[in-house]
């Protein structure tokens, strides 16, 4: 999993640069050359996919978070948690998770793993607590 958010964060990092040098390029071309806004438009095109790109894996890496603690994502249908988006391919439409959603699927994730620590935390302290008793006792039964 380590190696996973790694490779995730990384890939993220690579499309949030060609983001940047997307609006830097339309940004110079409004600046030097504002005849070419043909050009100009489809770079700001080409930034806004990769925005959406972006969103959408943030999207699916929260789904595969989710799947391996068994939580739910939010309903598909609900325009609250989810935009579509289709980026001219020929699998269609695909479900992005909005702001909202986002903080939602998030607040699911950290209550799931806080639960997860506290039933940790209880077994463990249940099981120095009772070491604990097992030596109190030994050095009673010595003396």
């Amino acid at each position: 999993m380590v190696s996973y958010n790694l490779k995730f964060k990384r890939f993220l990092k690579r499309l949030r640069n060609k983001q940047k040098l997307a609006l830097i390029e339309a940004a110079n071309i409004l600046i030097n050359s504002p005849e070419e806004s043909a050009h100009y438009s489809s770079l700001l095109n080409e930034a806004d996919n990769i925005k959406n790109a972006i969103e959408y894996f943030q999207t699916e890496h929260y789904k595969i978070i989710c799947d391996s603690l068994k939580i739910p994502m939010p309903d598909l249908e609900d325009s609250k948690f989810y935009y579509r988006y289709n980026f001219d391919d020929d699998e269609g439409d695909k479900y992005i998770l909005t702001k909202e959603g986002l903080y939602d699927v998030r607040d699911r994730i950290r209550k799931e793993k806080k639960e997860r620590r506290e039933i940790a935390g209880f077994w463990i302290s249940m099981i120095i607590g009772l070491l604990g008793t097992l030596i109190g006792l030994i050095s009673v039964i010595k003396n």
